[in-house]
């Protein structure tokens, strides 16, 4: 593909994207706008498919041109009808859904530099991804691209929503942050459906990122007695969508307390090649992560006894040290507001603070679950 091509595929995605958005922002007041936005998303995605050289990409995107094309027609016979393509007895479940389905927001204002500690796992993003993207000539003429999938395990609280944020913000993608619990629970006996949305929307999306937080949730290890058929599906629409964007510019994070909890077929080469253990953070991480929390607040820096502070904070989560540095500048605005004047946080609100919090990581054992 040309790189004139390559301007005109992207143009076209962001075409279909935008046409749909309208679309759903029309329902369910203007149904007719609604369906002449889907047929014109649905001439743009078959625009598309044309332009894309990768096979199996190009006839997903062929199949949603096929779908919007068909909730068009749908929406248009509900209104000659007399019906509302969101009333109560309509046929009218996946227009809605389309509205449901609306998973990806902006680039997060954050980089790599808001994390703090993690500096293997940033160096393995570094080389995996980041790279590849922004040297891909090097990387094609190889024959090697981005690893689309990666999976984070370890405790909760470790800053693994944290690193994906930063990930995509640093890369300028779109993203997607999503608690795979949710969409189970929301959309019951359905999950199959959406989860093969997520992925259509996510090579929409494309450049983005997906985080699939507490992964197992839809795709727990298969063949218990207890199995229901959905959730067998839940997991081949999650295989299927891994396949389906690998040598795409999506990238899937998936996060997870622990790999034995989840499916054998996820951690194959193909779908999550990389597995990170991201654990409790040491001495000098939990000190990063102090600065990161405080640096945009009044401090008295000379006052902190960083080694007592530390030592106080063993086996606190990256979310626990925010928890305390919240704290501590509460402390802070309430001394401020009796003695009037603006009292910096300083190391005495720290370690009120931090005596005060519970560390979350405490009875965390290796990379168990804690008890």
């Amino acid at each position: 593909m040309t790189v004139s091509d390559d301007s005109k595929l992207e143009r076209k995605k962001e075409q279909c994207k935008e046409y749909e958005e309208q679309g759903s922002e029309a329902l369910p007041d203007e149904p007719k706008k609604t369906a002449e936005l889907f047929l014109k998303a649905a001439s743009t995605a078959k625009d598309v498919a044309e332009l894309e050289d990768r096979e199996m990409i190009s006839e997903r995107w062929e199949e949603r041109g096929e779908t919007l094309e068909e909730r068009a027609e749908k929406i248009l016979d509900q209104v000659e009808r007399g019906g509302s393509p969101r009333g109560g007895d309509t046929d009218s479940g996946d227009d809605q859904d389309l509205v449901d389905a609306d998973f990806f927001g902006e680039p997060p204002e954050k980089d790599l530099g808001d994390v703090g500690g993690l500096d293997d796992l940033k160096q393995v993003l570094q080389s995996q991804v980041i790279d590849p993207l922004e040297n891909p000539e090097f990387y094609e003429k190889q024959g090697v691209g981005i690893n689309n999938g990666i999976l984070l395990y370890g405790p909760p609280g470790t800053g693994k929503t944290h690193i994906s944020e930063s990930l995509a913000g640093e890369l300028g993608f779109n993203y997607a942050g999503i608690r795979a619990s949710e969409i189970v629970s929301k959309f019951v006996g359905e999950a199959p459906q959406n989860v093969s949305k997520l992925f259509e929307e996510a090579l929409c999306a494309e450049p983005c990122v997906v985080f699939l937080d507490e992964i197992d949730a839809l795709a727990g290890e298969r063949g218990g007695y207890r199995e229901t058929r959905s959730e067998r599906q839940m997991v081949n629409e999650l295989l299927e969508g891994m396949q389906m964007v690998q040598g795409s510019e999506v990238l899937v994070i998936a996060a997870t307390n622990t790999v034995d909890d989840l499916d054998g077929a996820l951690k194959r080469s193909g779908r999550f090649n990389e597995k990170y253990f991201v654990g409790p953070p040491d001495r000098s991480a939990r000190r990063e992560i102090f600065k990161i929390h405080l640096q945009s607040r009044e401090v008295e820096w000379d006052s902190i006894d960083w080694d007592e502070l530390l030592e106080w904070s063993e086996g606190f989560s990256g979310a626990d040290i925010g928890e305390v540095v919240r704290k501590a500048a509460r402390y802070s605005a309430e001394e401020s507001t009796e003695e009037g004047r603006l009292v910096p946080v300083n190391y005495r609100h720290l370690l009120e603070a931090v005596k005060g919090t519970e560390a979350s990581l405490k009875h965390w054992d290796g990379e168990s679950r804690p008890g």
